[in-house]
């Protein structure tokens, strides 16, 4: 992952992994750690942590974090 934006070869990751960088990113930005993260796609439907990113996402699609 670079700037936001997936590279290839982090289609083969699962969203626990995608968790994980949006929680290291947050943390450089506010120097905060989340406690907890969801993440959702922005029609509402929440990602499990096993799910792969590759059969996750369709090109182009937001995702949405949500802290705790």
């Amino acid at each position: 992952m670079h700037g936001g934006v997936c590279n290839y070869s982090d289609m083969a990751q699962s969203v626990s992994w995608l968790a994980n960088q949006t929680a290291d990113r947050y943390y450089q930005l506010h120097n905060i750690l989340p406690i907890g993260l969801t993440l959702s796609l922005l029609d509402g439907a929440k990602l499990a942590p096993n799910d792969l990113v590759s059969s996750t996402f369709v090109a182009d699609e937001e995702v949405s974090a949500f802290l705790m």
